[in-house]
């Protein structure tokens, strides 16, 4: 009787947590709050993206939980021609946003947003501070200094403290 109650106030749970996670927005990562509207909108186009991290620091590696900390910038480039713009209106070689503001502006002109997760990341990525430059020919750079907790589960602490280990960072798109 005990295990039925169990499996009915899982079954319950489950249920309220789908029905509350459906009712939110999806987010990801991406510039600024990219949400299941900016997909749908751009469903089917093709946003080619190159990535880059650099990992200033690692700040912890817990052996037990396997995971690990780490300070970083993320860079992103891309070209979005909807972005073009002529200098001489501008008045200045280049656009500056946050990632907010660049999300909105894209969002305005109707630009695609690209959106990403990192796979092993296993809490919220802390933005300390985030750049987008945007070039007249729509050629877009962003960088964003992070601080994030990674799952490592592959580390190998047998030899430790004359070991050696890989840092993982897996980064893929989103697509709906």
């Amino acid at each position: 009787m005990t295990l039925l109650r169990l499996i009915f106030l899982y079954a319950t749970l489950a249920s309220f947590c789908l029905s509350w996670s459906f009712a939110q927005p999806a987010q990801t990562e991406g510039l600024g709050a990219v949400n299941e509207a900016d997909y749908r909108a751009f469903l089917g186009k093709k946003i080619d993206v190159h990535v880059g991290i650099k990992l200033d620091q690692i700040t912890f590696v817990d052996q037990q939980s396997e995971n690990f900390g780490v300070v970083g910038t993320l860079f992103l480039r891309m070209k979005l021609p909807t972005l073009a713009f002529d200098v001489e209106e501008n008045g200045a070689p280049d656009r500056r946003f946050s990632g907010e503001e660049f999300a909105a502006f894209a969002r305005k002109n109707n630009a695609p947003l690209p959106a990403f997760i990192i796979r092993n990341q296993q809490a919220r990525r802390f933005s300390q501070r985030d750049l987008v430059i945007l070039a007249p020919d729509g050629s877009v750079r962003y960088v964003e200094r992070f601080t994030a907790t990674l799952q490592a589960p592959y580390f190998n602490f047998t030899k430790y403290p004359f070991d050696k280990q890989q840092f993982f960072v897996e980064v893929s798109s989103i697509c709906l």
